[in-house]
């Protein structure tokens, strides 16, 4: 519950990250008897949302990514430095000479 609160206030301030700067370019556009200011607030609006919002994809993709054991090592254990690598060609004789 506390998960799907959360992500309901982080949608929640992009949605109104994307208004306010309409609406103060609005005020703007009132206030110096111009146009162009509301397009380019909601403009600006949209992209700092987007913005914002790919922050919180990234890390919440960063944070999935650090739950979940590594494909290399599936028990998500730490290989026992004494066993045999298979990358490596194992030597017949005990101290790595011939």
């Amino acid at each position: 519950m506390a998960e799907a609160m959360n992500w309901v206030s982080r949608i929640t301030v992009i949605g109104v990250e994307m208004v306010l700067f309409g609406i103060a370019g609005q005020w703007a556009d009132q206030r110096f008897h111009t146009t162009f200011l509301r397009p380019i607030g909601f403009l600006l609006g949209l992209t700092v949302a987007g913005y914002h919002l790919f922050a919180i994809v990234q890390r919440a993709n960063r944070k999935a990514a650090r739950s979940v054991p590594s494909q290399r090592d599936p028990e998500g254990t730490t290989p026992d430095p004494q066993s045999p690598s298979p990358l490596r060609e194992q030597d017949s004789s005990p101290t790595g000479q011939q």
